[in-house]
């Protein structure tokens, strides 16, 4: 039996003495370990063409569902999923191949399903494959102790709850293709001081990344249309945050206790501004709210006692809630 290895540039020939082994184990650079039937073999070789420029198919290696920690889920007769991580949960790192072979038939990992990695406590890096296109409902949920991921570009949908949890994440970059931040996507993600979003995002669903305690400035890309409630509450260190001109819809309690918050923009076009949506926003000094608001919601502004607020309309034209400025230091109208 004759095997090349394209990894070198001479040829090797080993004769093997066989004794009570019967598989010969490859440790690769990724450290995943690959067994091979041995008792046949007489000669080991390995060779390569060094006219061919054409680079190593890296991601085209291939796992047997059978010698690894993960168990895969076959989707169609050419894809499978990865369905369940570190069964035992003590892995801290993981790397998921690109193909798999179940039952001697090789598949592309294409996705990772929902709660795979549900709560691994251990687990601090893991790599995702070229070819995966999406991350399930509450993928990496609660992983506390994960630092580092890295989403490939193929991506384009991320479940809701994916990485709720994860405390020790300290940034991401969320691939240009994903249309939306689905709700409770990084809730709880205290160390979470940068994130990156692509122009691809037309929505940021409600708790989207409440409680990211960490979380310093974000700008929001142009194209998002619509903040849900609850989107960036309790973000006590988000100081500064860009929303664009393409917003129409911002929920309720959206900001609410983002204590760092010092000047914010709202843009025209935005229509209402729901109950709570800056409550607790103690730093906040001046607020401009468009002529395109005609609905300001109960206690949105309430407890920002540093607050002067320009409304550039008349008392007439906006509908305000009783407590809607309750502690502001001004309300000024234009009109």
């Amino acid at each position: 039996m004759k095997r090349k290895l394209l990894t070198g540039i001479v040829t090797l020939t080993v004769c093997i003495s066989m004794f009570a082994a019967t598989n010969m184990c490859i440790k690769l650079e990724d450290g995943q370990i690959v067994k091979y039937d041995v008792e046949n073999v007489v000669e080991v070789y390995y060779e390569t063409n060094i006219n061919d420029t054409t680079p190593p198919l890296i991601d085209s290696f291939i796992v047997d569902a059978s010698e690894t920690s993960l168990e895969f889920r076959i989707l169609s007769d050419t894809t499978a999923e990865v369905a369940k991580g570190d069964q035992d949960r003590v892995l801290d790192t993981l790397n998921i191949p690109s193909k798999v072979r179940i039952d001697g038939k090789v598949y592309k990992v294409t996705s990772i399903g929902d709660r795979a990695f549900y709560v691994c406590p251990y687990l601090k890096s893991i790599t995702i494959p070229e070819g995966v296109t999406s991350i399930g409902e509450e993928a990496f949920y609660n992983c506390s102790e994960l630092r580092n991921i890295t989403i490939p570009k193929g991506v384009t949908i991320i479940g809701s709850t994916t990485f709720e949890g994860c405390s020790s994440l300290e940034s991401i970059t969320i691939p240009e293709g994903v249309k939306s931040i689905e709700s409770y996507t990084f809730n709880f993600c205290t160390s979470l001081a940068s994130i990156t979003i692509p122009e691809s995002v037309k929505s940021i669903d409600s708790f989207a990344f409440a409680d990211c305690t960490s979380l310093e400035s974000i700008t929001i890309p142009e194209g998002v249309k619509s903040i849900e409630s609850f989107a960036f509450d309790f973000c006590t260190n988000l100081a500064s945050i860009t929303i664009p001109e393409s917003v129409t819809s911002i929920g309720d309690n959206v900001f609410r206790w983002c204590t760092s918050l010092a000047s914010i923009t709202i843009p025209e076009g935005v229509k209402s501004i729901e109950k709570f949506t800056f409550y607790g926003c103690s730093k906040l000094a001046s607020i401009t709210i468009p002529k395109s608001v005609t609905y300001i919601g109960s206690g949105a502004f309430s407890n920002c006692e540093n607050l002067d607020v320009v409304i550039e309309n008349s008392v007439e034209n906006v509908e305000i809630e009783s407590d809607a400025f309750d502690g502001c230091k001004s309300v000024t109208y234009t009109k």
